[in-house]
C-alpha cells in the first residue's frame, strides 16, 4: 500500500515536472518573442528620435537666420522712416522758404511800382515819354523774370524731393510686406518646432519606458535559461 502511494507521487511529481518545464519553455520563447518585437520597435523610434532631433537643429538654425533677417529688414525701415521725415522736414523749410522768397519779391515789385518817379501807373495812362515808359517796362520785366526764375528752381527742387519721398516710401512699404511674410513664416516655423518637441518628448518617454520592459525582460530570460541549464 505504502508503495503504491510512493508510486503515485513519483508520478505526480513527475507529471508536475515536465509540465513546469513545457511551461518554462513556452514562457522563454514568449519572453524571447517579446524581446525581439521590443528591439525592433526601440531601433525604428530611436531612428526616429534621430531624425527629428536633427530636423529640430536644421530648423533652429532656420529660426536664427530668420530672426537676423527680420532684425536687418526692421532696420531698413528705420532707416527709410528716418529719410522720410528729413525729406519732409526738407520740403517743409523749401516751402517756407518759397513763401519768403515770393513774399520779399512781390513787396520789392509793389515798392518799386508805387514809389516810382514818374510813376509807372502815370506814365501807362499818359503815355508820353516813351523812353521812360520802355526803361521802366524793362525794370518790371526784370523783376517778373527773377521772381519765374525763383519759383521754377523752388518748385524743380519740390518736385525732385516729392518724387524722392514717394520712392522711398515704396520702398518702405515693399520691406512692410517682406517683413510681414518673414513673420508669418517665423510663427509657421515655430509652431513646427513646438510640434516636433512635443513628438520627441513622446518619444523619449515611450523609449524610456521600452528599455525598461526590454530591461525585465532579459533578466526573465537569463532566470528561464538558469532553469534549462539545471
Amino acid at each position: 500500500m505504502t508503495l503504491k502511494i510512493l508510486l503515485a507521487s513519483l508520478s505526480l511529481l513527475i507529471c508536475f515536472s515536465v509540465h513546469a518545464e513545457t511551461d518554462s519553455a513556452s514562457r522563454l520563447d514568449d519572453v524571447r518573442d517579446e524581446i525581439k518585437s521590443l528591439n525592433s520597435d526601440l531601433s525604428a523610434k530611436k531612428a526616429d528620435r534621430e531624425a527629428l532631433f536633427e530636423k529640430l537643429k536644421k530648423q533652429s538654425r532656420q529660426v536664427s537666420e530668420l530672426n537676423k533677417q527680420l532684425r536687418n529688414i526692421e532696420t531698413q525701415i528705420d532707416n527709410k522712416h528716418k529719410e522720410v521725415e528729413a525729406l519732409r522736414q526738407e520740403m517743409g523749410i523749401k516751402e517756407k522758404e518759397q513763401k519768403q522768397q515770393l513774399d520779399a519779391l512781390y513787396s520789392q515789385i509793389r515798392t518799386a511800382f508805387i514809389h516810382a518817379e514818374p510813376s509807372y501807373l502815370e506814365l501807362l495812362l499818359n503815355q508820353k515819354d516813351i523812353s521812360t515808359l520802355s526803361r521802366g517796362s524793362t525794370y518790371f520785366r526784370y523783376f517778373h523774370q527773377a521772381r519765374q526764375q525763383e519759383l521754377h528752381n523752388i518748385h524743380q527742387l519740390l518736385t525732385k524731393l516729392n518724387n524722392e519721398q514717394r520712392e522711398v516710401l515704396l520702398a518702405q512699404q515693399s520691406l512692410e510686406n517682406m517683413l510681414t511674410q518673414q513673420r508669418s513664416k517665423q510663427t509657421e516655423l515655430q509652431q513646427q518646432t513646438e510640434q516636433r518637441k512635443a513628438t520627441l518628448v513622446a518619444l523619449d518617454k515611450s523609449i524610456s519606458s521600452q528599455d525598461s520592459r526590454l530591461a525585465s525582460l532579459k533578466e526573465e530570460e537569463k532566470t528561464y535559461n538558469s532553469y534549462s541549464i539545471h
